[in-house]
């Protein structure tokens, strides 16, 4: 643990420090201590990126943060967690710091693990800070609630209008869930005045309350909504204001049927490159159905699924799935393990994963560069360097295989062996 004149130590040490540091993270610190407060001093004025975690937040802090924050060169990245302080932050210590963003010149990025002790107040005040900062680009904020539901339509308001931020995460931890009806999503983001590239919400009601979605947002890119108690067709009704949309997180919702999602996989004008579907309750029939369709997919190149549990899939629901990866565009999926504490099923789960890895591994080593070539347009000779570079540097093995060579350590190397083997074009 630090003491304080390890404090005093490293605030001498940094003071005679002639360049910023890139990151700096304090744990577990005192509030109360003088020589912290002129530690955190200190930091404040050497370092770009500010991680304090789990350290107790008292108003002399606060202070002291929100002076640093104002400072025309101040910290450009600023992450505040509290996980595991059983106080909630105060009011008068919420005003500290949401006054020091409101003036920041430099914050370009916040992110806040944080339960306030008035909720709806602290609310209020993040968005009174974001109408008044010209610099954050930024927002990733975790808490208990904000009290009010409208609250959260103004924080969303205020971070998307007048080409502020490009990313804004919410995600509520209470139990009770705010509610956010569709048509105040329109009215924030369907503006000429949103820059929000990204929309990630957790633990959000989300209301279908218009049937009019003419009006589009060109700007997000990414949208999550996440335990949002939507269906399927609801959420292809959300993203018809999203025409610019590529990545897509519906997991955590009340969804058994996929066959709506057709319309933004297979509609001109859309190009979704990544979709997580981590959901419970899809039938196996559903996904076998929805693993056929992966190869006239060309644009997805990300996949989040969920095996719930492994060994309750059958070996046509296995192979299905392999051979739509051996005929799709996918470089990763990412799967979710509910039964990882179940030794033996998470053994076969593993062998799985690196049966799926090759076809994988193939398409970002460049199989699609070979695939793709005909008379017209052949692959010149010239490229075979670049494609075989970008096969070596694929990701290692975590665990023995049928495919590894024990004479070639970790390595990728069934990947290069593919290619100059051209099986890819079988």
């Amino acid at each position: 643990d630090a003491t304080p004149s390890d404090f005093k130590r490293l605030s001498n040490m940094l003071k005679q420090t002639s360049r910023k540091l890139e990151s700096i993270t304090l744990t577990e610190t005192y509030r109360s201590s003088p020589e912290f407060l002129a530690l955190l001093i200190s930091v404040s004025n050497t370092t770009e990126k500010l991680l304090q975690k789990d350290c107790q937040i008292g108003e002399a802090s606060c202070t002291v943060l929100m002076a640093s924050l104002m400072n025309p060169d101040g910290i450009a990245d600023l992450e505040i967690e509290n996980s595991y302080v059983a106080d909630d932050i105060s009011a008068r210590h919420a005003q500290l710091l949401f006054e020091g963003v409101a003036s920041s010149v430099s914050l370009k990025r916040l992110t806040l693990h944080l339960s306030f002790e008035e909720s709806e107040q602290a609310g209020n005040l993040l968005v009174r800070a974001l109408q008044q900062n010209q610099s954050l680009k930024s927002l990733y904020i975790k808490t208990t609630t904000f009290g009010d539901d409208g609250v959260l339509r103004n924080v969303i308001r205020a971070a998307s209008s007048e080409k502020r931020l490009e990313d804004l995460t919410i995600w509520f931890t209470a139990s009770e869930k705010h509610h956010l009806p569709v048509s105040s999503l329109k009215e924030c983001l369907c503006r000429d005045d949103c820059n929000l590239e990204i929309l990630a919400l957790d633990h959000v009601s989300i209301e279908v309350d218009v049937a009019d979605f003419s009006q589009d947002n060109s700007s997000l890119t990414r949208l999550d909504l996440v335990d949002a108690d939507l269906t399927c067709s609801q959420v292809v009704d959300i993203c018809q204001l999203f025409k610019s949309l590529k990545s897509l997180d519906i997991s955590y919702n009340p969804i058994s049927d996929l066959t709506p999602l057709d319309t933004l996989l297979f509609r001109e004008g859309y190009e979704l490159e990544s979709l997580e579907l981590i959901i419970e309750g899809i039938s196996e029939p559903t996904w076998i159905e929805f693993f056929q369709k992966l190869p006239r997919i060309k644009s997805l190149r990300n996949l989040g699924i969920t095996f719930c549990p492994f060994d309750n899939h059958s070996e046509a629901f296995r192979a299905c799935f392999l051979d739509a990866l051996w005929n799709s565009n996918l470089e990763s999926v990412c799967f979710m393990d509910d039964d990882e504490d179940n030794e033996e099923v998470s053994q076969g789960f593993e062998e799985f994963r690196c049966q799926v890895s090759v076809p994988l591994g193939l398409n970002r080593g460049g199989r699609r560069a070979l695939q793709n070539q005909c008379p017209d347009h052949p692959m010149y000779p010239n490229l075979w360097p670049l494609v075989l570079e970008r096969a070596m540097k694929i990701d290692y093995y975590s665990v023995l295989d049928r495919w590894q060579s024990p004479t070639l350590e970790t390595r990728r190397c069934d990947v290069v062996y593919w290619l100059l083997r051209e099986k890819v074009l079988v």
